[in-house]
């Protein structure tokens, strides 16, 4: 099975009984990978992005909130493995960290960096048990 479309959509509560729907959709190109699409997606429906030029590397606790801001992604990926081991609840903390780790990973492999990769591998093998 090939992904060609990859839809995002998220409905804000304003207060006052009211919400507002937001949706973005996009087509996959050959070679790209769909999560770090949808990643793209979701960064950009929640206001939240990479600066291409100027890369900070956000690590968020299980609730979303921000404890440490990286330069590299060599940092956030070592400090990332490494909380990850001690975090109460990994799969939130997966969650509130999963774009910034599919934009390294789509980085590593757009500049096909095998050792980087493996490192990534590695972790998300571990991450899985």
């Amino acid at each position: 099975m090939r992904i060609t479309t990859v839809r995002y959509e998220k409905t804000f509560n304003l207060g006052n009984y009211e919400t507002e729907r937001k949706m973005a959709e996009a087509t996959v190109e050959d070679g790209e990978c769909p999560d770090y699409v949808m990643s793209e997606l979701k960064a950009f429906i929640c206001g939240e992005s990479v600066d291409k030029q100027n890369p900070q590397y956000d690590l968020k606790d299980g609730k979303g909130e921000v404890r440490m801001t990286f330069i590299t992604s060599k940092e956030w990926m070592d400090t990332y493995d490494a909380m990850a081991t001690k975090a109460a609840d990994l799969r939130s903390y997966i969650k509130q960290n999963n774009y910034i780790f599919n934009y390294i990973k789509a980085q590593a492999t757009e500049q096909d960096s095998k050792l980087f990769l493996d490192r990534i591998n590695q972790i998300e093998e571990r991450l899985k048990a």
